[in-house]
């Protein structure tokens, strides 16, 4: 009678802590349901939910009460192994507690132990995130930068290597320059030319031309004077 009881004031207890989520079957049986939080990450909400399933034996609470894990909602749902883990921490509990009231532990006991279970999924999904955009950034950046590291000994060696490949067509510029183009001369070839004959005239010059002062025949006839022609001498004065 003393079971009766103590098992009658625990379920009043219970009523008024959790008015909304208890739900009175017998004097000996009730459902009552829970949720976790893990928190958010990309807009997606790590919750689950569970519903306590609680029978009470005469004997209790010196005996373990009835107690199954059912209406699971969230991760929860078709998880063997979540299941098995909130199983084994309402063993756990009850184990802990024989002697007393012990739902609301038990229900405690299991909502922690699912936020810590939900925190983790979260972290791990975050992880694993980061880890897949760190490695698209590492795939880019060696994108950009793959190839040979450019030093001043590789940046040397490639001058010499292009300039070597490049000579023979800076070669044969030169001898285009050089040619004639269709018979014709070239540019730089009328130029050279040009400046030949002028230098040449410019010799001349200097060693025959004579500066004659033409003032001094002004006013004179000279159409009547007997001047002799070109390669002659002229008389000599008397």
């Amino acid at each position: 009678m003393a079971n009766a009881e103590e098992q009658g004031d625990e379920l009043e207890a219970l009523e008024s802590i959790f008015p909304e989520t208890l739900k009175v079957l017998s004097p000996t049986r009730f459902t009552l349901s829970g949720s976790a939080d893990g928190g958010t990450y990309d807009e997606t909400d790590f919750v689950a939910g569970f519903v306590l399933d609680v029978t009470f034996p005469p004997e209790y609470p010196e005996v373990a009460p009835n107690v199954r894990l059912v209406d699971t909602t969230g991760i929860l749902e078709d998880n063997d192994e979540i299941l098995g883990e909130l199983t084994s921490v309402v063993s756990e509990t009850i184990e802990e507690n024989l002697g007393m009231a012990m739902v609301f532990a038990i229900h405690a006991a299991v909502q922690e132990r699912l936020e810590d279970i939900l925190t983790k999924k979260r972290d791990t999904t975050e992880s694993a995130a980061s880890e897949a955009k760190q490695a698209e950034i590492d795939a880019e950046i060696a994108r950009y930068t793959a190839g040979t590291l450019v030093t001043l000994e590789t940046f040397e060696e490639w001058k010499t290597a292009f300039e070597a490949e490049m000579e023979p067509s800076r070669t044969a510029f030169r001898l285009s320059r050089q040619t004639t183009v269709d018979g014709k001369l070239t540019g730089r070839q009328l130029f050279e030319q040009k400046k030949m004959t002028l230098d040449s005239e410019k010799g001349l010059t200097d060693k025959t031309d004579v500066i004659i002062d033409t003032s001094v025949f002004e006013g004179l006839d000279l159409d009547d004077l007997d001047l002799p022609e070109d390669g002659a001498d002229a008389a000599a004065p008397s």
